[in-house]
């Protein structure tokens, strides 16, 4: 779709010179096929199907910026990661409007740019997200006796079209839906990211996920294993273990290399290093696993994190006794209990990987995080609940192709504050704090691709 389609554009852009508006409702409509659209609109679906790779990193006052396809990359486009969700959605379809006008060369898009060029690419992003047609309908069912919009009731339109509430308020003036002329003072007191929460943001961030292209690595390549560097630091970081990242890295990597003769396997008996041993057995474990975790697969998972503890044997088995999660607001499964509650935890664990290819990515995480959130309440073990709860959803990942994801030190609050909201069967933040974490994975083992972006970013500077 996206070589016929894009040249064919191209070409009606060429011929016409289309004003901003026009050129994207003429997008729309080819894209769609004539039938209405479904707001708000998948821009990251879009960029898929017309053949741009999307990638977020921190850009210096930039929004974005746009490379065109070559003979040996495709199309693609940088986007700010630090942006809100609405303003990236808002990016990408402003790139979107560079690659099929202005697709010869690339192209930095700056903050509150005047560039003739960025202000045409910045009316069709807004066209293409919230149609004149179908914005006006909308809006008309928000009138009030005197035919205005109340900018209370703006906030809807947001939602509806997933754009910011700022963009929705100067549509709705240039239409005529306001009796005022919106300023900085109106803007100010609006609070808009109060109001408008994170109502979107995880369907947002499906969007994101399912479309995104990723490139797996291989696990001696240089960027897997830094990432499991991270990933052993900072799932052994949460629990308690200190051992700093430089330490863990050197472990790791003379394991690697020297296996059983490494020094640092000799001396695993100093400190804590004998967590982040067993906790690198794990993922080596997971990463050649091609059957789904069962009751087996979990015992030996809890086992392997402690094989060289001097309590090992009394790991790898379910506990005999009570235990509390400290500020949890549920108790933990009795002990009696135990094999019962994996048993249905396997259960669900089989119907998952059993719908691993008809599901979306989101979908899939949806229900991994839904395990990992009923393993962390189960809590089975005397020990290591935590790094084997998350083990299992990576090995999860692993089953969907999908990178694992690890929590950074620093966000164990919100790690905690999510399965606590997940507890009072809240589970939108929790699902949203994953997708998020899937989403920087992403970032992080694609970073050789966008090493590339990034050359092309850095020449046009």
């Amino acid at each position: 779709m996206s070589n016929e389609l894009t040249s064919s554009l191209r070409s009606e852009y060429v011929q016409h010179q289309h004003s901003p508006a026009r050129f994207a409702n003429i997008v729309l409509e080819k894209y769609f096929d004539g039938s209405p659209p479904e707001f708000p609109i998948n821009i990251f679906e879009l960029l898929r199907d017309f053949g741009v790779f999307y990638e977020f990193r921190e850009l210096d006052r930039l929004e974005g910026a746009y490379s065109p396809e070559s003979d040996e990359n495709p199309a693609a486009i940088l986007v700010n990661i630090k942006r809100p969700f609405q303003r990236q959605r808002f990016t990408c379809a402003h790139e979107l409007g560079h690659h099929l006008k202005d697709y010869n060369s690339s192209v930095l898009c700056p903050f509150n740019s005047n560039d003739p060029i960025e202000r045409y690419a910045d009316n069709f992003a807004g066209e293409l997200l919230m149609p004149t047609y179908y914005f006006r309908e909308e809006a008309e069912k928000l009138m009030d006796d005197s035919e205005k919009v109340d900018p209370e009731e703006a906030f809807k339109l947001c939602h509806i079209f997933g754009t910011s509430y700022t963009a929705v308020i100067w549509k709705l003036y240039r239409l005529g839906f306001l009796s005022f002329v919106p300023d900085k003072k109106f803007f100010r007191n609006a609070k808009a990211s109060q109001k408008l929460g994170q109502v979107k943001d995880i369907e947002f961030l499906s969007n994101i996920i399912d479309n995104y292209e990723y490139f797996p690595q291989d696990k001696n390549s240089p960027l897997w294993l830094h990432f499991q560097h991270e990933l052993v630091f900072h799932d052994n970081r949460i629990e308690g273990v200190e051992v700093d990242f430089k330490e863990t890295a050197e472990v790791l990597t003379d394991l690697r290399i020297f296996g059983q003769e490494s020094e640092y396997y000799k001396e695993f008996a100093q400190g804590q290093r004998f967590e982040v041993i067993g906790h690198s057995y794990i993922y080596e474990y997971i990463m050649e696993a091609i059957q789904y975790p069962d009751r087996v697969g979990i015992l030996h998972l809890n086992k392997t994190l402690f094989s060289l503890s001097p309590f090992v044997e009394q790991m790898g088995r379910f506990r005999q006794v009570e235990n509390r999660i400290q500020g949890a607001l549920i108790p933990t499964t009795h002990p009696r209990l135990i094999e019962q509650e994996i048993y249905f935890l396997c259960k669900d664990i089989e119907a998952l990987y059993a719908s691993k290819n008809t599901l979306s990515i989101s979908g899939y995480l949806s229900k991994a995080v839904a395990i990992h959130h009923r393993f962390t309440q189960i809590h089975p073990f005397e020990d290591g609940n935590g790094r084997v709860a998350r083990a299992v959803l990576n090995w999860l990942l692993k089953l969907k192709d999908l990178p694992p994801v690890y929590i950074a030190y620093e966000d164990k609050k919100e790690y905690v504050d999510v399965l606590t909201e997940a507890d009072k069967f809240n589970y939108k933040q929790l699902e949203a704090f994953f997708l998020k974490r899937l989403l920087y994975s992403f970032i992080q083992i694609n970073n050789e691709f966008s090493l590339l972006l990034e050359d092309e970013y850095s020449n046009i500077i």
